[in-house]
């Protein structure tokens, strides 16, 4: 696969981890959406990215089906995204295994911190002021 490829592939899911991390969608008291494009919201840079990100592909150079077998490659990757907010809902999950997670997308700094508040096995069920958007709250906590 060529190095350009790779790098499509790559950015796609960059994308993914800005979408589920950084894109919250703001709205006024009238409802009309206040984070209509990319100059209301951060997207990723470099320094939000870890210092090693290992890609890597299945080689199948026999498709030939498409230009350059390049079809759809930055796509798939924007979805592999759901994996940071994944690993975060996890990383919470652990703070209190008595009390169930409840993580919006996008995971923001703040929506974090206030997840970590609510669930401090210190809280007595006060719960801390939602910055984020709604909490999402179908995936069971792991059990151990």
């Amino acid at each position: 696969m060529s190095t350009l490829l790779r790098w499509r592939a790559s950015a796609g899911f960059i994308q993914g981890f800005g979408w589920v991390t950084n894109e919250e969608l703001r709205y006024d008291s009238v409802g009309q959406l206040l984070s209509a494009g990319p100059t209301a919201y951060k997207i990723p840079n470099v320094t939000d990215l870890p210092r090693v990100l290992n890609v890597n592909f299945i080689d199948n150079p026999k498709h030939q089906k498409n230009v350059c077998r390049s079809k759809a490659v930055g796509e798939p990757p924007l979805m592999l995204g759901l994996a940071v907010w994944l690993a975060a809902w996890h990383a919470l999950s652990f703070v209190n295994q008595h009390k169930r997670v409840d993580l919006a997308i996008p995971a923001t700094g703040e929506e974090l911190l206030t997840r970590l508040t609510d669930l401090s096995p210190d809280n007595d069920g006060a719960s801390a002021a939602s910055v984020g958007g709604h909490g999402v709250s179908q995936i069971p906590a792991p059990r151990q």
